[in-house]
Formats: structure tokens, sequence, C-alpha cells
């Protein structure tokens, strides 16, 4: 189902959190970096007491995003949404209805903690991480804000639990973008890069590709 009612919205949003310098005014740069900063003092906390489940990630949203839409930061959507993406030529992801996402959501993201903590082996935890990342980005729980919210909950999460993450490395588009084509096309193959360290010998290979192509 889509909801006319977002598209102004997101166009207002995503003037203000646009990752482009050329196309940012002080005011939206204040903006931006405001949230950057928040990230990272957050991730500089002590979360070992701290209980990673439904109400921390709203709370998470809430306290990056409430100085940008207060009337929204940790409110989960009341209605269906669509979101124009450059990856899919204009199209949108199907994101979960938003019926759903109360009752699903506290289910799945009160039993990750628990979840991963039953997991003992290093790489199958990276592999249960990169699953509830994807999951987590395709419901879609707030109108905007969902790629900066879930990739700080999972670093935390992964920090926590002996997998250290730093999901928001790059620039915030191409995790996105990676994240956009995972769920539209069933491809995984950028959004593994920010879990798994390439092969040796691909990395060379890449690395002796490009050379040939600047010798051009």
């Amino acid at each position: 189902m889509q909801d006319e009612r977002t598209y102004e919205l997101f166009k207002k949003i995503e003037k203000w959190m646009d990752n482009k310098p050329e196309k940012k005014s002080k005011e939206e740069d204040a903006i931006y970096n405001l949230v950057v900063d928040k990230i990272y003092e957050i991730k500089g906390r002590d979360f070992s007491n701290i209980k990673l489940n439904y109400d921390f990630y709203l709370n998470l949203h809430k306290e990056l995003f409430e100085d940008i839409y207060p009337d929204k930061a940790g409110k989960v959507r009341n209605y269906n949404i669509i979101k124009s993406e450059p990856t899919l030529k204009g199209a949108s992801v199907e994101y979960e209805d938003y019926n759903f996402l109360k009752e699903d959501g506290k289910r799945a993201l009160d039993n990750i903690e628990k979840n991963i903590n039953s997991i003992k082996n290093p790489n199958d935890k990276k592999e249960y991480l990169l699953k509830e990342t994807i999951k987590i980005w395709k419901s879609h729980y707030f109108l905007e804000g969902n790629t900066r919210t879930t990739a700080l909950f999972i670093d935390i999460l992964g920090n926590k639990n002996g997998i250290p993450l730093n999901l928001l490395r790059e620039d915030i588009r191409k995790f996105r973008d990676s994240l956009v084509k995972t769920v539209a096309k069933n491809n995984e193959k950028d959004i593994r890069k920010y879990f798994f360290k390439e092969n040796k010998k691909i990395q060379i290979k890449k690395k002796m590709k490009k050379k040939e192509e600047n010798q051009r």
C-alpha cells in the first residue's frame, strides 16, 4: 500500500539529511554533524548492563533525531511508505506493512540479544547480525533515519558480544544502497563487506585490476 502523504515529508527530510557536501547549506551541515556527533558519543558508552531490545531501538532513534523532527523521533510509523531509490531506477523497496511493525518488532528485537548470546562461532555471529540488519532495515520502523539507527544498533550489539563492527565507516548512502540491493534484488554482495573481510587473493586481484585501469 502506498501513501502519498510521505512524498513531501521525504523530500524535506532528504534535503536535511543529504550527505553530499555541495548540496548542504550551513543549517543542513549543522544538522548532519549533530547526528554524526551523537552517533560517536553513543558508541562510546558502556552497554554491558543495558538490554538491547525493542525499546532500546526506539529510544536510540529518538536520541539521534529528536532535534530534527521531535514529533516523529522514536515513534513507529503509522502508515505505509514508498521511497524512490536511484539504484532501483526510481522504484521503491517494499517495506513492512505498518500494521505489523509493533507486534513483530517487539517479538524480534526483544529476542535478538538472547539469540546472539547462544551463538558461539564468531563467523556465525556475523552471519546472524548480517541477516538481522537486513530484516530490521526492511521493516523500516520510522519515516526517516532507519539506516543510521539500524547501523548503530547493530554496531552496539556486535561490539557488546565480541564482534567489533563499524557499519557507518563509509558514506551512509553506500551502506544504504547495499541494503536496497539486498532487499530488492536479493543480492548480499555489497552488504557482506561490512561484516566480513575479503579474501586476500580477491583484494590483490582488485588492486591489480585498478592499477591496470589507471595505466590505460
